[in-house]
């Protein structure tokens, strides 16, 4: 061979564990980009659903038997509708137009007899009244007595306005409101909207009628908080969004929205915005108060689990990272097949609670004897199935796989979310 000749083996270390961890290094790559490449293909070609697929997705490994699944209970399915058009809603006001027959066609013709009403044919149509701009003048008469005496002149007190010396009044201060925040209608729109009308509202005074809205709906969001933490669990989850930031139309940044809901008898949903994702926001929340907390494994929270705030995992989240690792490693199936029979029970438990009119997030009655039923039933159901996933967890097929490999990440999200104890 020539001398300037170079094999591979040149540059690999003498140490055998040192090999071994860049083998390791470059399967958990290898499966990775297979990953990857699988999702992609599965954006692209397939449906985008989480739902398990009917045949061959709950299999170990190819060739070899089905993992086994309770058989799910067969419930009515509701009769089909047809295409035809949907009725009227009985609430809607009804406007009566009569058209009647002209004077001259209502006399019979033989005898020359008015003929009489014996019944009418109905149509009817669905028709839209544009919303409308008015103008509301307060008038106040002011009142003095005519003779010698002075300083007992009277004028009635200004009614309440949400917005003092402001132009807008409550009614179109909350369509604003309505119009951005639920539609999703931009400021710009409705500038043209009212423009259509003859109203000139520039933009920028929109966003300071929001601003003050803000304002004034603070205390109700202060004690719609208050009521939230008095909640005995506490369902949270964060969502990144796109702001843009004040100095300029190209720049923006991804902030931060993070929602608190409270429980059946506290039944609020706070919002919370932060421009990063950092501890300190949930901790701000969450701070002295006592309860079980639902959330992801998202490493900010843990801090808050110090034996007044007990962690309730989210199996959304976890069975979402396995559905993501089947597309290249089957052994995920395994999780997937076990989760399938926990979601099982939960559809068994609203189908039975449905049929004797009980609700889930009712705070009287009816929510008390769901409550307890759903207890029971999980005490009995659902734990043989926790203790399967936790021996599946800690198991051989769980041992082998690679950290940073997706099935190796999967695996350990759920078992950092559920404190690498699931049940042992």
């Amino acid at each position: 061979m020539p001398g300037n000749s170079f094999s591979p083996t040149d540059t690999l270390p003498d140490d055998v564990a040192v090999r071994k961890g860049m083998v390791r290094e470059c399967r958990s790559v290898i499966e990775r980009r297979t990953h990857e490449l699988l999702l992609l293909r599965q954006w692209r070609f397939r449906r985008k659903s989480e739902k398990l697929e009917a045949s061959g997705q709950l299999r170990l490994f190819p060739g070899e038997t089905p993992v086994e699944t309770e058989p799910e209970a067969s419930a009515a399915r509701p009769a089909r509708q047809g295409h035809g058009r949907k009725p009227i809603p009985a609430s809607l006001p009804v406007e009566r137009v009569e058209i009647d027959v002209p004077a001259d066609e209502r006399v019979c013709q033989p005898c020359g007899g008015e003929k009489v009403r014996i019944g009418e044919e109905t149509r009817r149509e669905l028709d839209y009244i544009p919303g409308s701009i008015f103008v509301r003048e307060y008038i106040r008469p002011v009142y003095a007595y005519p003779k010698e005496c002075e300083g007992q002149v009277v004028v009635a007190k200004n009614p309440a306005s949400p917005m003092e010396k402001g132009l807008p009044g409550p009614g179109l201060l909350a369509h604003v409101a309505t119009s951005k925040y639920a539609d999703h209608l931009p400021l710009n729109r409705m500038e043209g909207i009212l423009s259509r009308h003859g109203v000139d509202i520039r933009r920028s005074t929109m966003v300071e009628w929001m601003a003050y809205g803000a304002h004034l709906l603070s205390t109700l969001v202060g004690e719609m908080k208050r009521r939230m933490l008095l909640s005995c669990v506490i369902h949270t989850d964060e969502t990144p969004v796109t702001v843009q930031d004040a100095k300029g139309k190209s720049r923006s940044h991804t902030g931060r929205v993070w929602v608190y809901s409270g429980d059946r008898h506290n039944p609020y949903d706070i919002y919370e915005y932060s421009p990063e994702r950092k501890q300190t926001h949930p901790h701000g929340v969450l701070s002295g108060w006592k309860g079980f907390l639902q959330a992801d494994a998202y490493p900010g929270y843990n801090p808050l689990y110090d034996g007044d705030i007990v962690e309730v995992a989210c199996w959304a989240h976890a069975r979402r990272k396995f559905v993501a690792a089947e597309k290249s490693e089957r052994r995920a199936s395994g999780m997937l097949a076990l989760v399938q029979k926990l979601y099982r029970v939960e559809k068994q438990l609203k189908s039975v609670c449905q049929r004797f009119g009980w609700a889930f997030d009712s705070p009287g009655e009816k929510g008390d004897k769901a409550e307890e039923f759903r207890r029971r039933r999980r005490l009995k159901k659902s734990l043989p199935i926790l203790s399967a996933i936790g021996d599946w967890l800690h198991g051989p097929m769980c041992s082998t796989a690679l950290p940073k490999s997706p099935f190796g990440e999967a695996v350990g999200y759920c078992l950092r979310a559920t404190g690498q104890n699931l049940l042992h």
